[in-house]
Parts: structure tokens; C-alpha cells; sequence
């Protein structure tokens, strides 16, 4: 088909006939040229000769229809972009006032806006472009005749202002950056979003299903899942949710840009970057500003949702039934325990009882056997000394007689009768029975009497024994314990020079003694120790006293200056080393252990710490920690 430039420059020649041809007083001959009526570009040219009246004419009943249809089949234009139905006020365009113009309604796609895609918005600026660019329009040639008309002419026209607003509206929406800062400020986009307040008995689909379809354009992430209906599964319904909830918008606020902050106009570098932290920061409020009007929507559809209400109020049944169950199965679980807990008091009770009964009886039996072997005994015995009166009780005096050894006689069948156990003498009582002669039947007394002393000999021995181990133990105590006046002195003396806290203390105090003492016999610790309680718990105030007065005339023969102590003095200071016994190494680091481990706050922290370190009670914890304090 024939190009583009020739179809151009056919109609360029024609309008410039038409607009000089008062400027000549004779046309130029005609020049004919054949052009093939066929082809996209013959078409668009005929759509100019009848929209404009050029020279060319037809019949509209014969080309209108062919075009509309060549146009919608050969473009895949929609039928809004030829109906350009939206009307535009060219007196109000101001190409420098681009950023206030709707760039979709300048293009003819103000019903599609967003949803446009670039195809169409090529198609549509390149239609717009062929009935309004300024080389296609029926304009006349100004005369330049003066100044001032020329500075007229340099005017646009009101269709020049709106070519090149179209041209602008194609520069925007043909850069994808660009396009998406002017479509997060699409003037048309309705923001508004259903207070707390309407939706009380309205229907919740019909309202917020609309305003979650137009906010769903700015996500991120497509497609975005639907609201749904009452009929839509709750794990849907959690999904919707949980995505808006974490909702990631593309919409950016730099189309707003204030032009006074404009970087391009700083005049420095610094002043560049402090217009665009101007810029960045209004960016940042409108951000979140959005980010709230989002989080409010999706917070109040989900308040109000009713899908979400009855899955709670389920979820709350359920719950409820399970604290239900829980507590009837807690209740039948604690009556059970009631149960076999009354069952085993009242089987310990029946054991204690026949526990009791039983010892009851037991004792009984026992008093019986008891009193029936005291009867065998009293019996026993009688016999054993009928058995020796039988015999003269193996005297050979007359029976009447007092004489000395039917005394003795009668005094060891006594003791024997005592002595011996009911076998034993029973069996004597039998033996001296069967004998008719009193030698013989005197014989075996003798042996019994002869008997039973040794084996009383034997228990003196052991008892002597345990006595004088005993004797000898208090004795060697006794002899450890022998202080002599002049030990008093410098015991006394050494409490006082050596106070509660020194470290080893008894054992420095010992040493002290030995150094000073003139006995040969060395002084321990336990010993210092042993004698400073026994003083405070038996010897008391007047021991002290005492004491007290032996070290005051030591200090005279010594030719010193004599230091009176108080009584009260003295007892006090004994009193703080009758239980303030050396501290162990070993001891000391379980007290520090005992006083991390439990805190101020536990009641029976003293008593814990004393049982952890085993050999010392509360008190002397209790004072030990109170030396610690005081050194530190």
C-alpha cells in the first residue's frame, strides 16, 4: 500500500491551498494522484477529511460504517475509545497545571483508568493524537503584520494546550514508574472506607465487599483473596483475614511532591538533599497514614464480620464445654480421692483398732502369765523350802534352836530362792527331795549356795570394772580441766586482749597461755573452750568475780597498773566466746553457701543455714554473720 509520508504530505498540501488562496490572485493547475482506496492509513485519512471538512468528501451512509467496523476488528480498540464519551473543558487545560489533570479522562480512558493496559493506552493516545494533533487541525495562518500581533501569536491555541496535555498524560501513563505514582494518587480513587457507626444493620457483604475489590489493586501480591459470603469456609474466611492483616501495598505518595521542594531547583548540594528529605518525609506521613486507613478497615470488618462472630461464639461453646467436662472430670477425680482417702483412714482406723485391741489383749495375757508364773514361783519357792525344813534346813541343831547355822542356813535358802529362775529351782527343789540323807541333800545345797556366789563375785567384777572406766574417763576430764590460779589469770587476760572475731581464736588464746604459764602441762583449744563454758554455765558471776580478783593482784605482782573489769564486762565477754567456737574453713564456706542460697525474705533462713552446716546452731550464725559485717 502507499506509505505514511505520502498520505501526509497529500494532505499538507491540501491545507495550505485552502488557507492561501487569498493570497494569490490564481490557482496553481491541479495535480492528480491516484490513491488506492484500501489500507489502515486510507482509512484514518478519510476519518480526518469528514471530521475536519477537507476537500476530499464522501457520502457518510457509505464510509462512516466501514470505518467504525475496520477500526474495532483491526485495532481491538473497545468501543469506549472511539465513543471518547468523556467530555473535556479545553478552556480549563493548563499544560503547566499537568499534576490536577485526569491523564486517563485526557486519553479517552476515564472509565477504565487502572484497569487499562498498555496496549490500550497506546491505542488510545495514538487515536487521540490523529484528531487533535495541531498539523491535522483546520487552523489559518495569522498574519504577521506588527509586534503586538506577533506576541499574540505566540499564544497556544486552546487546541495546542490540549494536544500537549494529552502528550504529557501519554508521558505518565506509558512509564510504569510513573504510572504507578499517579495511579496511588488517582484523584477519581474513592479512599473512604465504612465507620463503626453505618454498618449497625447493614448488610456486610454489600458494604465492604466494594471497598476490599478497590484496595485490593495497590497489593503487592496478586491475586488477593476474596471477602466471599456467608457460605464461604472459615479457614477461607482466616485466610482472607490473616492476608490483610499482613497487607503489603504498592502505593506511593511521590506524585504529590510539593513543587517548592523540587531538588532540581537547589542550588547546592546540600539544599538538593534537604528538599528531598522534605519530599521523603511528607512520603513517609502519607504511607502511614494509608497503612492506618488499612488497618482500621480490616480491624473493623473483621469486629463485625458475622462469620467471624459465630465462629467465636462456637469457639466459646466449645470452650466452655470443655471447662464443663474438665470439671466434672476434676469433680469425680476428687471424689474418688475422698473415697479411697476415707476408705484408708477407715482401714487404718480398723488396724489401729485391732492394733490396740490386740496390744489390749496382749497385756492382759501377759499380766496373766505374769501372775501365773508369780504363782509358780510363790509355789516353787514353798516347796523349795519345804523340801529344806524337810531336812533341817541342813542344820545339824535341833529344830527349835536358834543356833547361828541354822540362821545362816535359812538366810542363803532365802537368797537362792531370790537368785535362782523357777527351772533352776525347781530342779533343786527335785534333787533335794529325792534324798533321803541330809548329807547328801546338804551337799547339793552347798553346790547351789557355792554356785550362785561366784557368779554374784563375777557381776561385782564386771560392775567394778564399768565403775572404775568411768572414774578413770571423769578423772582424766577432771585433770584436763585442773586450771591452776595463775591459768585463771591469763585466760582472763587473753579474752580480753584476744575480743570475739580473731581469727583462731581459742587456739591463739592457748598459745598465749602456754607462753606465759610457768606449768609444764600446754593448754589446747578445746580445753580454753571447754573451761570458758563450764564457767559461764556453772562457775557464774561469783567464778568470774573471782577470777576477775586473781588477775588483778597478778597485775600487781607483775608491777602493772592493776585494770579492774566490771562484772558485767567479764560475763559479757564470756558470753560471747562460750558459743563462738573457732570457725572452720570447711564451716565458713557453708555459711556463704547458706546465705546465697536462701534469701532475706525466708522466714527460716537461720534455722536452714545451721542445718546445712550441721555443727553450729542459729545463734552462732546468726553472730558469725554479724563479725563478717562488722570487718568488712
Amino acid at each position: 500500500h502507499s506509505s505514511k509520508k505520502t498520505y501526509r504530505k497529500l494532505a499538507t498540501e491540501m491545507v495550505t491551498v485552502s488557507s492561501t488562496t487569498s493570497n494569490f490572485l490564481a490557482l496553481t493547475p491541479p495535480v492528480a494522484i491516484q490513491v488506492a482506496p484500501i489500507g489502515h492509513w486510507y482509512i484514518q485519512h478519510q476519518i480526518l477529511n469528514n471530521q475536519h471538512n477537507t476537500v476530499v468528501t464522501h457520502s457518510e451512509s457509505k464510509v462512516e460504517k466501514p470505518i467504525e467496523s475496520g477500526l474495532l476488528e483491526g485495532t481491538g480498540i473497545s468501543k469506549l475509545l472511539l465513543d471518547a464519551a468523556d467530555p473535556i473543558d479545553l478552556a480549563l487545560l493548563d499544560p503547566m497545571a499537568w499534576k490536577s489533570q485526569d491523564h486517563y479522562k485526557l486519553l479517552g480512558l476515564g472509565q477504565t483508568r487502572y484497569r487499562a493496559t498498555m496496549d490500550e493506552i497506546k491505542t488510545a493516545y495514538r487515536n487521540k493524537v490523529i484528531k487533535h494533533h495541531p498539523d491535522k487541525l483546520n487552523t489559518k495562518s495569522v498574519p504577521q503584520s506588527s509586534e503586538t500581533e506577533l506576541e499574540t501569536n505566540k499564544e497556544l491555541t486552546l487546541e495546542e494546550k490540549h494536544f500537549q496535555c494529552i502528550v504529557k498524560a501519554h508521558e505518565i501513563l506509558s512509564n510504569p514508574v510513573k504510572r504507578r505514582a499517579y495511579d496511588s494518587t488517582d484523584p477519581l480513587f474513592d479512599d473512604s472506607i465504612p465507620e463503626s457507626d453505618e454498618v449497625v444493620g447493614q448488610d456486610f457483604f454489600q458494604m465492604f465487599t466494594p471497598v476490599f475489590e478497590r484496595n485490593s489493586h495497590f497489593s503487592t501480591i496478586q491475586p488477593v483473596p476474596e471477602l466471599g459470603n456467608k457460605d464461604t469456609l472459615y479457614t477461607q474466611v482466616q485466610d482472607f483475614y490473616q492476608f490483610w492483616f499482613g497487607f503489603s501495598s504498592w502505593r506511593e505518595f511521590s506524585y504529590l511532591d510539593d513543587e517548592e521542594f523540587d531538588p532540581e531547583k537547589g542550588e547546592s548540594r546540600e539544599e538538593k538533599r534537604w528538599l528531598a528529605r522534605q519530599n521523603k518525609h511528607g512520603r513517609a506521613q502519607l504511607k502511614k497514614n494509608e497503612i492506618q486507613r488499612i488497618i482500621k478497615l480490616v480491624e473493623l470488618a473483621f469486629t463485625v464480620d458475622p462469620r467471624v462472630q459465630k465462629a467465636e461464639e462456637e469457639e466459646k461453646q466449645r470452650k466452655d464445654e470443655e471447662k464443663r467436662l474438665k470439671l466434672e472430670r476434676q469433680t469425680k477425680e476428687q471424689e474418688e480421692r475422698d473415697r479411697k482417702k476415707k476408705e484408708k483412714e477407715d482401714l487404718e482406723l480398723r488396724e489401729k483398732e485391732e492394733r490396740a485391741e490386740m496390744e489390749r489383749l496382749q497385756l492382759i495375757e501377759d499380766k496373766r502369765q505374769r501372775e501365773e508364773r508369780k504363782l509358780a514361783f510363790k509355789k516353787q519357792r514353798n516347796e523349795f523350802k519345804a523340801a529344806c525344813n524337810k531336812h533341817n534346813n541342813f542344820s545339824t541343831a535341833p529344830v527349835d534352836s536358834a543356833s547361828a547355822e541354822m540362821t545362816q542356813n535359812i538366810i542363803e535358802i532365802e537368797n537362792l530362792s531370790q537368785a535362782l529362775s523357777l527351772e533352776e529351782l525347781s530342779v533343786l527343789t527335785k534333787r533335794i527331795s529325792d534324798e533321803e540323807q541330809m548329807e547328801a541333800s546338804k551337799a547339793i545345797f552347798e553346790e547351789f549356795v557355792c554356785s550362785m556366789r561366784e557368779k554374784q563375785e563375777e557381776d561385782v567384777k564386771k560392775s567394778l570394772l564399768q565403775t572404775s572406766g568411768a572414774q578413770g574417763k571423769r578423772k582424766e576430764s577432771s585433770r584436763n580441766e585442773d586450771w591452776s590460779t595463775e591459768e585463771m589469770q591469763l585466760l582472763v587476760k587473753a579474752l580480753t586482749l584476744h575480743p570475739a572475731g580473731t581469727m583462731s581464736r581459742w587456739d591463739v588464746i592457748a598459745n598465749y597461755i602456754n607462753k606465759h604459764s610457768s606449768s609444764d602441762v600446754n593448754k589446747t583449744g578445746k580445753q580454753v573452750i571447754s573451761r570458758v563454758k563450764n564457767l559461764q554455765k556453772t562457775e557464774g558471776k561469783e567464778s568470774m568475780k573471782t577470777d576477775t580478783q586473781a588477775y588483778s593482784s597478778f597485775e600487781k605482782s607483775q608491777g602493772h597498773k592493776a585494770q579492774i573489769y566490771s562484772e558485767k564486762t567479764i560475763n559479757y565477754e564470756t558470753a560471747n566466746v562460750g558459743v563462738s567456737t573457732p570457725w572452720t574453713s570447711g564451716e565458713q564456706k557453708l555459711l556463704e553457701e547458706g546465705l546465697r542460697t536462701f534469701p532475706t525474705t525466708d522466714m527460716d533462713r537461720w534455722e536452714k543455714i545451721a542445718n546445712i552446716i550441721g555443727t553450729r546452731d542459729e545463734k552462732e550464725c546468726k553472730r558469725r554473720f554479724k563479725e563478717i559485717v562488722a570487718n568488712l
